[in-house]
């Protein structure tokens, strides 16, 4: 072997001992440590260590003793517990809708879901959150301008003025759309699987 192939076989095995000495546990040097120690504090006195006195007592018998137990009551029958940290589920209030479209939008780069605003009968403005184009088109929802919509939706959002509605049933023409489920989860979305 030539002198460059020592050192590369050199370098592969101090490679290969600091690989080892990395994956070795911590706390293994720890245990021989302190069992050396121990062994050479025997050798240097020259004699075991006293136990304690009360190792050399000799044992009677011990009364019992009353340990205090932590019982569980359980939950009234019809009532949950809540676990600590988490909060009681409290379903969005629904919202009727109803009225012409007066704008219809798509936003790719922000949620990728039609938006649709509407006046209802009270004179007032809705911002309705549809679901995303290709759902609609699967579903047969055809959404026009000054087309009369009705519907159910959600508003997750009170510190709004003028929270958005999240559609749950869609009701266009003759053709009725259901968009989200009784908790407000999207229909097209993978996580209800």
């Amino acid at each position: 072997m030539k002198i460059e192939e020592w050192f590369g076989l050199l370098g592969l095995l101090a490679a290969g001992a600091l690989i080892a000495v990395a994956l070795f546990p911590d706390d293994a040097w720890d245990r021989d440590s302190a069992a050396d120690s121990s062994v050479k504090a025997i050798s240097r006195t020259g004699a075991w260590p006293t136990p304690p006195s009360a190792a050399w007592q000799p044992q009677t018998a011990q009364q019992p003793q009353m340990v205090p137990v932590v019982t569980v009551q359980p939950a009234p029958i019809g009532a949950r517990q809540i676990k600590p940290g988490l909060m009681r589920f409290e379903q969005a209030p629904k919202v009727r809708f109803n009225g012409p479209i007066q704008q219809i939008s798509e936003t790719p780069g922000s949620d990728g879901q039609i938006h649709v605003w509407l006046h209802d009968p009270q004179g007032g403005e809705m911002h309705l959150s549809v679901g995303p184009a290709w759902f609609l088109h699967y579903m047969g929802c055809v959404l026009t301008h000054d087309a009369v919509i009705s519907g159910i939706g959600f508003q997750f959002d009170d510190a709004q003025r003028a929270p958005m509605v999240y559609v749950k049933k869609i009701v266009t023409g003759t053709q009725t759309c259901q968009m989200r489920n009784d908790e407000g989860f999207a229909l097209w979305s993978n996580q209800l699987r």
